[in-house]
């Protein structure tokens, strides 16, 4: 029985961090909507920012296109993602090759 191998890709967080930067602020000015000044990550799986000036399909066609930027890097698998939270609306993505985990024995 052959096995393959496959090996894991690695991204800097500084690199990656940098590229998501890049990634809103591009479509930052393509939507012109206000956000917050940082990324954030909420719910312990969406990273984006709070939009405070823009209505839900605003919001998404701004994750589509982070996420569309985001996805350019290899062994990330972005999916747009939204969740309103006080203050506004937290746009951005979820990372799919990270978000799926066992939980308990079987």
């Amino acid at each position: 029985m052959s096995s393959k191998i496959r090996r894991a890709s690695v991204v800097s967080v500084s690199k990656l961090s940098t590229s998501i930067d890049k990634a809103i602020a591009s479509a930052l000015k393509r939507h012109e909507v206000g956000a917050s000044a940082r990324n954030l990550l909420g719910r312990g799986d969406i990273l984006g920012r709070v939009l405070r000036t823009a209505n839900v399909v605003d919001a998404f066609k701004f994750a589509e296109d982070v996420a569309a930027k985001v996805n350019q890097f290899k062994g990330i698998d972005a999916t747009p993602a939204l969740t309103r939270i006080p203050g506004g609306i937290l746009a951005g993505f979820i990372d799919r090759s990270q978000s799926l985990r066992q939980i308990g024995g079987g």
